[in-house]
């Protein structure tokens, strides 16, 4: 594992290792115009709806898988209770 510098490690370091460490920072990392293009545009593709997301798709499929799921539970449901009428708890001496 790396040591961490000190502050004075850092302030002894080559003015260009500084500032090329300031630019790879996400804070202050200046913006090129095709950054902000991909931004804006991306922006405007979720506020729009203009992905490749298709909700009555997407529901659909959803839907069923959950219709399936409670088609499952239900089968199971029937199965714990034939199961559980089968238990036959031995009484305990004493009582009747």
């Amino acid at each position: 594992m790396a040591k961490k510098k000190t502050a004075k490690e850092i302030k002894e370091e080559p003015l260009e290792k500084q500032l090329w460490k300031a630019a790879d920072n996400r804070r202050t990392r200046e913006l090129s115009p095709e950054d902000i293009s991909q931004i804006a545009n991306t922006y405007r593709n979720w506020r729009t709806g203009e992905d490749d997301f298709n909700f009555a798709e997407r529901f659909a499929a959803l839907r069923a898988e959950f219709e399936a799921q409670l088609e499952d539970e239900a089968r199971l449901n029937k199965a714990i209770q034939e199961n559980l009428a089968k238990v036959r708890m031995p009484q305990a001496e004493g009582r009747k």
